[in-house]
């Protein structure tokens, strides 16, 4: 008997197969990942920082359970007992800091290993400090997240676009390394220099975001 249907579906198969395998799709997709920027990568090794982040809550036994559980807790109560200049001043300066480190990496010619790690590294302190909060105190840390939520996605977004900026310096500087005409002849600081200041105004701004949504809601925060 004709198995018309089998012939149909074996042909979709060996179609789709040629799709998968041909060689144009695979460029199109390298041409379209390179227009987006490495963001989405770096967003992805973020993610994945925060996943092992999240997966080593719980599993820490003894003292070293104890001191996060403790580091978890210390950092809210110190966060209840700021003033709102206070809780602005900690909320920039701790992302300021990474984004001085991330500037001066960006005119290292050997900073982009470390510039790729950092996104993972920043990942895994979200994950293992938000899910030791919410491991710690359960649905009753949600408040207290909520707060703390607007600051951090700003200033991450902010913090990996800075990063993909670095990154892109820190080759420029790996491919003329050993030139005779040196990476700053074909390397104009200007527009780099004024991207910086521009996510630090961000990072400024974000740290508002956080004094006054702590300034706002503070007081009904209670674990």
């Amino acid at each position: 008997m004709w198995d018309g249907m089998g012939t149909t579906r074996r042909s979709v198969s060996r179609r789709h197969r040629r799709v998968f395998w041909d060689r144009r799709n695979w460029q199109d997709l390298a041409r379209g990942i390179r227009s987006a920027g490495r963001l989405p990568l770096l967003a992805g090794i973020l993610v994945a920082g925060m996943v092992v982040g999240r997966g080593m809550v719980g599993t820490m036994d003894g003292a070293l359970g104890e001191q996060a559980a403790a580091l978890a807790g210390g950092f809210l109560a110190q966060r209840s007992g700021q003033t709102a200049l206070e809780t602005f001043l900690a909320s920039f300066f701790s992302s300021g800091a990474q984004l001085l480190l991330l500037f001066f990496l960006g005119f290292c010619a050997i900073g982009t290993p470390l510039l790729y790690l950092y996104p993972f590294v920043r990942g895994l302190g979200m994950g293992f400090g938000y899910g030791t909060l919410f491991y710690q105190h359960g649905w009753s840390a949600l408040g207290w997240f909520c707060v703390l939520l607007p600051n951090l996605l700003i200033s991450t977004v902010v913090l990996l676009q800075a990063c993909q900026q670095s990154i892109d310096l820190s080759l420029k500087f790996w491919t003329f390394t050993g030139r005779r005409e040196g990476p700053m002849a074909r390397i104009t600081p200007s527009p780099v220099y004024s991207r910086f200041v521009f996510f630090l105004l961000l990072l400024l701004l974000s740290a508002g975001v956080d004094c006054g949504l702590f300034a706002l809601f503070g007081r009904f925060l209670a674990l």
